[in-house]
């Protein structure tokens, strides 16, 4: 007699969480930094998305990832994200190395954005190292940056490059500056880009 076949069910996430685990870590941490009344000199803020390009928050782009830690290297936030529409960022993906079935059991930004918030305004400065590409992110979701002081420290080390007869890139990447430091570090993450910023 044939064996009964098994309802299907659906593949549980790889890291077992779901959309509510999720935010209710997120709120745990939150809770945590309100009970101790949490302050930082400066965070540093890093995210990947579905574009790989300066343009792309003007268009149909969101956030996969946003990583956030404080002076101390203590992570604050690292947060996967579902897009609102898309399903496939393949340009995206070849670099950041995010596919929809690693996010797709994750809450969208919008949702997380009330954490983001909540450590902004906890920080005296806010360290981005593609300056433009995530402010043009952080507009595209209503961050109201003349709260906020967003910095870079490209200008520094163009700076420090000058003083020191070091060649400036044309164009200074992250990548360029860590180079040049000799940081080894996992490209294309934004935890271990926060990290090496």
């Amino acid at each position: 007699e044939p064996a009964t076949p098994k309802p299907y069910q659906e593949p549980k996430p790889a890291d077992g969480l779901y959309e509510q685990h999720h935010l209710a870590k997120l709120a745990a941490d939150q809770d945590a930094r309100r009970a101790a009344n949490a302050h930082y000199s400066t965070v540093f803020l890093d995210i990947e998305t579905t574009s790989y390009n300066d343009n792309s928050a003007k268009y149909d782009n969101d956030i996969l990832q946003v990583s956030i830690i404080d002076e101390n290297e203590d992570v604050l936030i690292d947060q996967y994200c579902k897009p609102r529409k898309k399903e496939s960022w393949e340009n995206a993906s070849k670099i950041n190395s995010i596919y929809f079935s690693a996010v797709s059991d994750c809450p969208r930004f919008l949702d997380v954005k009330p954490y983001v918030q909540d450590i902004f305004e906890r920080a005296d400065k806010i360290v981005v190292f593609d300056y433009y590409f995530v402010k043009d992110y952080l507009e595209k979701y209503k961050f109201d940056l003349h709260k906020f002081r967003l910095t870079t420290p490209v200008y520094e080390l163009r700076q420090y490059n000058v003083a020191h007869g070091i060649e400036n890139p044309k164009w200074m990447t992250l990548e360029n500056a860590a180079d040049q430091f000799d940081l080894i570090y996992d490209r294309n993450n934004s935890l271990e880009d926060a990290r090496a910023i």
